[in-house]
């Protein structure tokens, strides 16, 4: 289960299951580029445990296309390099109950399209290292907000919030982050990197374009210890954001 904030503002909690099955056909260009496209359905339940908003469900079936091009040396913590992602996909969403913004969802199925934009870039100067990132998204819908909306909120995305809390149609985010090479000027470890790093934020979310404004920016912050193990990232911070919403966060073998 999960809180979700609307507005920056907490909802309700719900448990939720997702399914979700993807049929795609792509081309990768060198290991530098990828091209997809595919079809996708999705089948979903919210349980409210508020008793004051209906249970949600919905199935939407859709079509997307990705593109990507990088020379990151690493997904997680990387030293050297750039990505750059585009994603495209459009939906067709037959919900009941009440939308996690508590509007009542109606009888008619209806259509959204969501776009999304994230770079990654790093660069390294011996044992330090920085890390910057931006991520922007979209959705337009037939309805005042899509099932499939945009989030923010975790570890580097908006430190301070929990993972995905912040929910919107808009979203906006940046951050740069410093990593000193611990491992490799303490103990001499090449190939094993352990990183002490801090990070600068600021991002949030939007249910109508209209109301974007820069004066809405959240501004976080988070320091961690963290490296990139066989086994995934493992990586242990804090994170506290300007709205007093404060986090610890530790992963192990997940991507970040």
């Amino acid at each position: 289960g999960r809180d979700f904030f609307i507005k920056n503002q907490p909802t309700a909690f719900f448990r939720f299951s997702l399914d979700r099955v993807n049929l795609s056909i792509g081309y990768n260009w060198k290991n530098l580029g990828i091209f997809e496209a595919g079809f996708t359905i999705e089948k979903n339940d919210y349980i409210n445990e508020s008793s004051q908003q209906e249970d949600l469900r919905y199935d939407s079936p859709g079509i997307y296309v990705n593109f990507g091009f990088g020379t990151l040396d690493r997904l997680n913590f990387p030293t050297r390099g750039e990505r750059l992602t585009l994603s495209i996909t459009h939906w067709e969403e037959d919900v009941t109950g009440d939308l996690l913004n508590g509007v009542e969802s109606t009888e008619e199925i209806y259509r959204s399209t969501q776009y999304l934009v994230d770079w990654k870039g790093a660069q390294s100067f011996g044992n330090h290292g920085l890390v910057g990132k931006t991520s922007f998204a979209h959705v337009e819908s037939e309805t005042e907000q899509s099932i499939h909306y945009t989030q923010l909120g975790g570890f580097l995305n908006l430190s301070g919030y929990h993972k995905n809390t912040l929910i919107g149609n808009s979203k906006a985010f940046a951050a740069i982050a410093y990593q000193y090479n611990l491992g490799r000027s303490l103990w001499g470890l090449s190939d094993f990197p352990i990183y002490l790093g801090a990070s600068i934020e600021a991002g949030n979310v939007w249910l109508k374009s209209e109301s974007i404004t820069f004066d809405d920016l959240i501004p976080a912050s988070s320091i961690f210890l963290s490296t990139d193990s066989k086994l995934g990232p493992i990586a242990l911070g804090i994170g506290y954001a300007d709205d007093d919403n404060f986090s610890v966060y530790f992963y192990l073998g997940t991507s970040i």
